[in-house]
C-alpha cells in the first residue's frame, strides 16, 4: 500500500497506527524501505513463491496539533512521527509480489483513503473555497484583522 500509493500515485493515505482498542486516525506522507535480506520460501508460502525478501520499513506520519487559522506545514506546529515496521514478501519467478506476512508486532490496524470532494447541487459554489485552500502558496485571510 505505502509503495502504490505514496511511492507510485504521490498520494497519501491514513493509518490507524496503534494496534490497541483505540483508533487514531494518521495521515501518511512519507517512508523508506530497505531489503534486508531474501530467502528461500517458508512454509505456508502463497503457491508460486520462488523467494522472500524481509524487508524493513519506516513509515513517516503526521499528529495531531491544535486547531490553528494559518496552514502548519513547515513551521515549528508541525508535527511528525514515525513508526518502524518489518515483514516480508513473497515473490514469484517474474518478480511479484504475491503475499506476505508481518514479523513485528507493530503494525497498522487499517488503512484509508480519502476520496476527492466533489461539490454539486447546494454545495457546488463550495469547490471555490476548497480549491483556494489548497492552492500552493494560497495567502489566508486572517479572521482577527480588523
Amino acid at each position: 500500500m505505502i509503495t502504490n500509493q505514496i511511492g507510485i500515485k504521490k498520494e497519501s493515505f491514513v493509518a490507524d497506527v496503534t494496534r490497541d482498542l483505540q483508533v487514531w486516525n494518521q495521515p501518511v506522507h512519507g517512508f523508506t524501505s530497505k531489503v534486508v535480506s531474501y530467502q528461500e520460501p517458508s512454509e505456508g508460502a502463497a503457491p508460486g513463491t520462488v523467494k522472500e525478501a524481509i524487508i524493513e520499513t519506516t513509515m513517516e506520519y503526521t499528529v495531531e496539533v491544535s486547531a490553528e487559522w494559518n496552514a502548519l506545514l513547515g513551521t515549528e506546529g508541525h508535527s511528525n512521527s514515525t513508526v518502524d515496521y518489518e515483514y516480508r514478501v513473497e515473490l514469484n519467478a517474474d518478480g511479484e509480489i504475491i503475499g506476505g506476512e508481518w514479523i513485528s508486532d507493530e503494525r497498522p490496524d487499517f488503512l484509508w483513503i480519502q476520496n476527492k470532494a466533489k461539490f454539486s447541487g447546494l454545495f457546488k459554489n463550495l469547490k471555490t473555497i476548497y480549491d483556494t485552500s489548497i492552492a500552493a502558496g494560497a495567502a489566508y485571510p486572517d479572521p482577527t484583522a480588523n
